[in-house]
């Protein structure tokens, strides 16, 4: 990238710049928020789930899901957080790497950005549908399998539930939003001037 291009497309780059720094960020906060409440958690109970990880009272959620037979939380997704970082990075370096192709194919890098946030949504209620179903029968506790709310307020046995994304996720789909601006803008530069 030279320096004629950013004085050529100076809207375009600055947006391509801002969409890869708000889409790494997005990394280091949580796609997803669950808060649960019973009367023996006054206080209630909180998950905060990252790409890589998972934070809050995870020990506290784990020994409650063996009472019904759920596996433990860090048994969910493991090889997607494994590639989470080199996802996040790939989709940052396709987006950079845009600066370089021609408009003819550009459609083609409006689908990374938007796959990604799909496929992370897709994947996660793959996840809550096999830990609500797939109990183990020698649990203390038996109930019957249940699909657990990826969003809004929910009832799992005394609990009550609200899940919601997080930053993580709003940061992404920013990104997104800001990233396809970027490529449209370029779009009607290059054909403005080629008329």
């Amino acid at each position: 990238m030279t320096f004629q291009m950013l004085k050529s497309y100076p809207s375009f780059y600055a947006l391509l710049f801002l969409a890869s720094l708000i889409l790494a960020g997005s990394y280091f906060f949580p796609y997803w928020v669950m808060h649960l409440k019973a009367p023996q958690y006054p206080m209630g109970l909180h998950m905060k789930v990252y790409l890589d990880h998972v934070e809050g009272d995870v020990d506290e959620v784990n020994l409650l899901n063996h009472y019904i037979g759920m596996e433990k939380l860090q048994n969910a997704a493991q090889w997607e957080r494994k590639v989470a970082a080199l996802a996040v990075g790939l989709l940052i370096l396709g987006g950079l790497i845009v600066l370089s192709f021609s408009k003819k194919i550009y459609f083609i890098f409006y689908l990374p950005p938007i796959l990604f946030l799909i496929g992370f949504i897709g994947d996660f209620t793959f996840w809550m549908y096999y830990f609500g179903h797939y109990l183990s029968p020698e649990a203390p506790v038996h109930i019957k399998p249940f699909m657990p709310r990826l969003l809004g307020a929910g009832k799992i046995g005394q609990f009550h539930t609200q899940a919601m994304f997080g930053v993580g996720f709003w940061l992404g789909f920013l990104a997104t939003g800001i990233y396809m601006l970027a490529i449209n803008i370029k779009k009607k530069l290059l054909t403005q001037a080629s008329t």
